[in-house]
């Protein structure tokens, strides 16, 4: 504990320098994108070095807020404050500054989000699905806490955060076969891994409470996005909070889960913030820094640093022209010549990867998504976006053109397996929370024309409270909207639907961890679901894994041994180098039974 109180403190440090930024709200923006910055580079550096351990980094990070400290004492002791007799000018400033107006709203999103968000893991009643059913079928549970991930991403996450943590290295190996692994979300993992080891956390069962932490920052930074372009405070509260009933899915990842779309959530927000502020310089860097988060949703960063870069310069429309030119000369001449290049070198099997993940087959394929706006997103958002929009397209163009380029694929996607850099699934997610933004400024469109019809505005903003308690009264429901259950996929040839899994699972039981505790390091042959996570949680090589960041097998592996004589398993055994099995009841002579859990698998040691 005394670990984790000194860790935060030395994250929460360096926010003592929003005092110094008249609004305290682009302060809390700028200090939260450098500190990210600065602990994606500690936590690189440290580990390309091989010396990512505890002691450095807390020692790192230490010296690095005394730093900062020692400058922020200082611009406050120079400060414009007059210094009477037995007076602190830098004291009083912090005092009057910081103290003076609190942000209630504000608050009350940080409270109601976190309650919501709560629910999830560790108050969870709905329906759930578990990793031995064989068909699409719901359990219902009441008050389930389940502290590891639902999402398989999220899985491979704690997977490489463990091996990065243990290894104190990059984390590009693959945690189940100690081969490389090209890590295009290496940023990500970086990051997360610094993270949880400058605040001791256990990856496995805590980083659901990361989760809850991102996603909460999420609300956060759309509130202050509107309110830095002037929308009300309760307005703000109820945009942001309306963000917690975009639908999630078990293939839908939003704010219940953390992978590295969430950051790429995150990055994003803050560039626009940035491109509301005109700040070219940030918008860049953020667009660089949101690239290497999560590389899919470059488009989205492009298009924010586009709109600042020609809203800057559009005076100037020789040097736009040049620039214009110069992109036109890389893009037909320079990139084919670099692509050549790698392609004769030793890195032409990491390029070729690159590129088949910029157009690629949807993994719901040959099925296509049937993702509805209206069972994403409450229809009183929908509604309101729809009168915002005007506001948006004459007035915040940067913003019209990420939600034209969202709505755009999401409507292509709808009728193809066929995708361009990013999934559909992020997109529908990435689009809805555009969405609800638009929908903050149509709730002024509405405010506008009840003002011009005379109707007093303290009316509108006992409405505004009244909404804003119904977040808080539908907390504990929250779990159990089953909004989820209309993301159906099609099969356009047969005409025959697929249906969704819940968006909460138990795939990892008590009898898992039991019978696996004191096995280590050796190659077991489950279901999918099972190889991710009893592979995840107890350091042993899965032969089969769920399809996501890391893949390993293939799922037919299981039905052919499930399905052969006893001599094909000895011959998919033996050539799979497979210790164990960990599935339904068979019988065979080379098949040692050793345990059993009460979903009714098996556990056997193949003896060779």
């Amino acid at each position: 504990m005394i670990s984790f109180i000194l860790g935060l403190m030395l994250l929460i440090t360096p926010f003592l320098v929003v005092v110094l930024f008249k609004d305290k709200k682009i302060g809390f923006i700028f200090v939260l994108f450098c500190s990210i910055l600065f602990h994606v580079i500690l936590a690189l550096a440290t580990q390309m070095l091989g010396i990512f351990y505890y002691g450095i980094i807390i020692g790192v990070t230490f010296v690095a807020d005394l730093i900062l400290l020692f400058f922020v004492f200082k611009k406050l002791k120079a400060s414009s404050f007059p210094a009477t007799a037995g007076s602190r000018p830098w004291r009083d400033k912090f005092q009057v500054s910081s103290f003076k107006k609190i942000d209630w709203a504000l608050i009350f999103v940080i409270i109601v989000g976190f309650l919501t968000l709560y629910q999830v893991h560790y108050n969870y009643t709905g329906k759930i699905n578990l990793a031995t059913d064989r068909q699409v079928g719901y359990h219902e549970v009441k008050n389930m806490q389940y502290v590891y991930p639902y999402f398989s991403d999220e899985w491979y996450s704690v997977a490489l955060i463990q091996n990065s943590v243990t290894n104190h290295a990059l984390a590009i190996t693959n945690p189940f076969d100690n081969s490389f692994f090209l890590n295009l979300e290496l940023f990500f993992h970086s990051f997360l891994a610094e993270i949880i080891l400058i605040l001791t956390l256990n990856p496995l069962t805590q980083y659901t409470l990361l989760s809850i932490f991102f996603n909460l920052l999420i609300l956060v930074l759309v509130y202050i996005f509107l309110r830095i372009n002037n929308l009300s405070k309760n307005i703000c509260a109820i945009s942001a909070l309306s963000l917690l009933y975009i639908t999630c899915g078990a293939n839908m990842p939003g704010l219940w889960n953390l992978i590295p779309f969430n950051m790429g959530i995150i990055m994003f927000l803050m560039l626009i913030i940035f491109v509301s502020l005109k700040n070219l310089k940030m918008v860049l860097v953020s667009s660089i820094l949101g690239s290497l988060f999560y590389p899919p949703l470059f488009i989205f960063y492009f298009l924010g640093l586009a709109s600042t870069f020609f809203e800057s310069y559009k005076h100037r429309k020789d040097f736009l022209f040049k620039i214009i030119g110069f992109l036109l000369l890389f893009l037909f001449v320079f990139a084919p010549v670099v692509y050549v290049i790698l392609m004769i070198s030793p890195l032409s099997n990491a390029v070729n990867y690159i590129f088949s993940r910029l157009f690629f087959v949807s993994f719901t394929a040959p099925y296509i998504t049937q993702y509805a706006i209206y069972n994403m997103i409450l229809w009183p958002v929908i509604l309101l976006a729809m009168l915002g929009l005007v506001f948006v397209f004459k007035n915040k163009k940067y913003l019209f053109f990420q939600f034209l380029c969202g709505t755009l694929m999401w409507f292509i996607y709808s009728f193809t397996i066929n995708r361009f850099m990013v999934e559909g699934e992020r997109i529908v997610i990435l689009t809805s929370i555009i969405i609800t933004m638009i929908a903050g400024f149509g709730i002024v469109e509405v405010e506008k024309y009840f003002v011009s019809k005379k109707f007093k505005i303290k009316y509108l903003q006992i409405i505004e409270i009244f909404i804003l308690i119904l977040f808080l009264a539908f907390i504990p429901f929250y779990t159990q909207r089953e909004s989820w259950r209309n993301l159906t996929l099609l099969e356009p040839k047969s005409g025959s639907l697929g249906f969704p899994k819940a968006p909460a699972n138990n795939y990892l039981i008590y009898d898992d961890l039991r019978i696996f505790k004191n096995i280590k390091n050796a190659r077991f042959l489950s279901i999918p679901w099972k190889g991710t996570v009893i592979g995840t949680a107890t350091n042993n090589y899965p032969v089969v894994t769920k399809e996501g960041t890391i893949s390993m097998g293939k799922e037919n592996t299981i039905n052919n041994f499930l399905n052969a004589d006893c001599s094909g398993k000895n011959y998919i055994a033996y050539n799979l180098n497979i210790e164990y099995v960990y599935l339904y009841d068979f019988t065979c002579p080379e098949f040692e039974k050793v345990d059993q859990s009460t979903e009714g698998l098996i556990l056997y040691k193949y003896k060779k």
